[in-house]
């Protein structure tokens, strides 16, 4: 499944993956199948059906954030388990921390992915920014390149595979 591997510049590892798939190479606006497909290690016919069937994703259409966190919700999925990261924060769990503001006020602020691939460097997790969704596997990030080189993008939701 990985074409080839390049650890980048800023000490990242991306992997180029290819689904081996005729649908896939016509299919647009499929990073949701793509990061099924290599996070829960099935193929890209078997993640576009999944698709299909739990958010209604139809050929090279998109599928909204509030679908792909139900994600979470499944609890398991293709026989892997899925956790969903973070603290409760405003009512739903994100990845971040609280940081002094000044006058004994706080903030939340989300983790970047950069900071995300250095805490979660072991094991599996589908992590989704905002309009894109890849993977990270053991360090090494799955998905368009510049998700490996864009490092300061928040995290609007990461799940752990395994």
């Amino acid at each position: 499944m990985i074409l080839n591997e390049a650890l980048l510049d800023n000490g990242i590892t991306y992997a180029d993956v290819n689904f081996e798939c005729t649908i896939e190479t016509g299919d647009t606006n499929n990073c949701t199948v793509r990061a099924l497909a290599s996070a829960f290690e099935v193929n890209y016919r078997t993640a576009n059906n999944g698709s299909k069937m739990l958010w209604n994703r139809e050929y090279r259409q998109g599928v909204s954030l509030f679908d792909v966190m139900r994600l979470g919700d499944m609890g398991s999925l293709w026989g892997k388990k899925i956790t969903q990261l973070g603290e409760m924060q405003d009512g739903r769990k994100q990845l971040g921390k609280m940081y002094h503001v000044g006058a004994g006020m706080k903030k939340f602020r989300r983790m970047s992915t950069g900071t995300f691939f250095k805490e979660y460097a072991c094991g599996t997790y589908y992590v989704v920014v905002s309009g894109h969704a890849f993977t990270v596997k053991d360090g090494k990030v799955m998905g368009n390149h510049a998700d490996a080189t864009m490092l300061k993008r928040p995290i609007t939701v990461a799940y752990k595979i395994n």
